[in-house]
């Protein structure tokens, strides 16, 4: 900033209260940087220290209190308290001190029969405060019924919301913990809350249809989901840690859903397909089994289908400190690729779980799969787990189509799929460097200048690796690029 005040510009007599004004920030930006500066070396010291920064010696401080011919009856409790103790015995007396009196003035002013040493140790009044402070947030915040409709009344000139929608959305906004007023209030805003928490209106208008879990107008929709798990016996989990039983061939609620929109079109002509109701994804999702049954949300499961639906917990993304830099890595290549897109091509490379080859009947893939549908008091039944005569590895490279910006997808375009031997024909760096050239000659009559490479990092991708690093140099040399990047 201070730069910039010698540029030409700077010399005109309207600038000068503007430049007065950023030497003063300036300064007080350097002496908030020398403050940091000094802040950031102290606590370096400190926790580079093998002594703690507070200590019961040096930090502690001994006032001596010598008996008085009279006594104040403020002191009985620990007068009495110190008749039961044994000479030189240490005895703590925070509990004993009064609530309403100054802390250093009653200890100061003590009149005991007998003579006292008194040590006081502060850790500091920072650490109380900030638990107060924290209490302070999770107390629960009332609103009176004026407050409510004042805010209903303001907002509803600008939205055509209804007044109980608006209300909803005020207690969830500010936190108001008020009850309603009356049941009918209560049980509308339970129904506006499930909206929000399937994220899905139609919910709201079959609950009105169907009068809520006792309706009979998506009986057949129903019957025909029974129908279709009945036909396909669900597979138990791969390590049999449960007993609860797995249907892999629905993944999702909208497949299962589309699955039985085609069977009933099978079934039925047209004109009787037109009249059969077809309910909404998330209706369709509070018929299975809760995931937890303890949960507050199982209260909206109606439990017609005995299958949970949920995704093995070992799936799910961990969170990882360095996942803010991986993105930013990801983020700055694919900006690289766009700058330069008439030049490079993208190509994003993985390995695939391994398929299991050689068995005449049907095999778990040994892979840990996610879960789907799990059935409940099925007999368990499996053909194969982990073991198999054969697998084959898959690998999976995807010659990405780069998009002309960066809010454009990069998952399109031409992928190639090669399988090997898991065992015979193990992956490595070299191996993907003469299949990625030869996925080249077959996409390109002529090579692109650059070649932006994106994988996982694992042992036969990693670039830290001497392995890595020369088959990306051969792969450089033999495809003639003047650019190669592998991220």
């Amino acid at each position: 900033m201070e730069n910039s005040l010698v540029q030409p510009w700077a010399s005109d007599k309207k600038w000068e209260q503007f430049i007065s004004e950023v030497i003063q920030l300036c300064e007080v930006s350097r002496k908030f940087i020398e403050y940091l500066d000094n802040v950031n070396k102290r606590m370096r010291i400190i926790h580079n220290s093998s002594v703690p920064i507070r200590n019961g010696i040096d930090h502690i401080k001994v006032l001596d209190i010598d008996k008085t011919l009279t006594t104040n009856e403020n002191y009985n409790e620990i007068i009495k308290l110190m008749h039961e103790k044994e000479e030189f015995e240490p005895t703590c007396i925070d509990d004993l001190i009064l609530c309403n009196v100054i802390q250093p003035v009653f200890l100061e002013n003590m009149e005991l029969p007998f003579s006292v040493t008194l040590y006081r140790y502060y850790s500091g009044n920072y650490m109380e405060s900030q638990a107060l402070l924290k209490v302070h947030e999770l107390l629960p915040k009332y609103s009176t019924q004026q407050i409510r409709k004042n805010v209903v009344n303001k907002y509803s000139l600008y939205t055509r919301l209804s007044p109980a929608i608006l209300c909803t959305l005020y207690q969830d906004l500010i936190g108001d913990a008020s009850n309603s007023p009356n049941l009918i209030s209560q049980e509308m805003q339970e129904c506006i809350r499930l909206m929000y928490e399937t994220q899905d209106p139609n919910i709201i208008f079959d609950l009105q249809k169907n009068g809520g879990f006792k309706g009979t107008k998506f009986d057949e929709f129903w019957d025909e989901i029974d129908y279709y798990f009945n036909k396909i016996i669900p597979a138990v989990h791969e390590r049999r840690h449960t007993t609860m039983m797995f249907m892999p061939v629905a993944i999702s609620i909208r497949e299962l859903r589309e699955n039985i929109i085609e069977r009933l079109q099978t079934k039925h002509d047209e004109e009787t397909f037109s009249k059969i109701p077809i309910p909404s994804e998330e209706w369709i999702r509070l018929q299975f089994w809760p995931k937890t049954i303890y949960a507050k949300t199982s209260m909206q499961y109606t439990g017609r289908f005995e299958i949970s639906y949920k995704v093995q917990s070992r799936l799910l993304r961990k969170s990882h400190p360095d996942s803010h830099y991986c993105a930013a890595m990801f983020r700055y290549t694919r900006l690289f690729a766009i700058k330069f897109r008439k030049f490079a091509c993208f190509i994003s490379a993985d390995d695939k779980h391994k398929v299991p080859v050689g068995e005449i009947v049907e095999t778990s893939t040994g892979v840990r799969n996610k879960a789907t549908l799990a059935s409940l008091g099925t007999e368990l039944t499996s053909c194969d787990h982990d073991f198999t005569k054969l697998s084959v590895t898959l690998s999976i490279s995807l010659f990405c189509e780069i998009p002309k910006d960066i809010s454009g997808s990069f998952y399109q375009e031409q992928v190639f799929v090669s399988y090997k031997d898991s065992v015979f024909q193990p992956s490595s760096a070299l191996r993907h460097s003469s299949k990625w050239l030869k996925c080249l000659h077959e996409k390109y009559v002529t090579l692109p200048e650059m070649l932006i490479i994106y994988t996982d990092g694992g042992a036969d991708h990693r670039t830290t690796f001497g392995s890595v690093q020369l088959a990306m140099i051969c792969l450089f040399l033999k495809g003639n690029f003047d650019f190669l990047a592998a991220v």
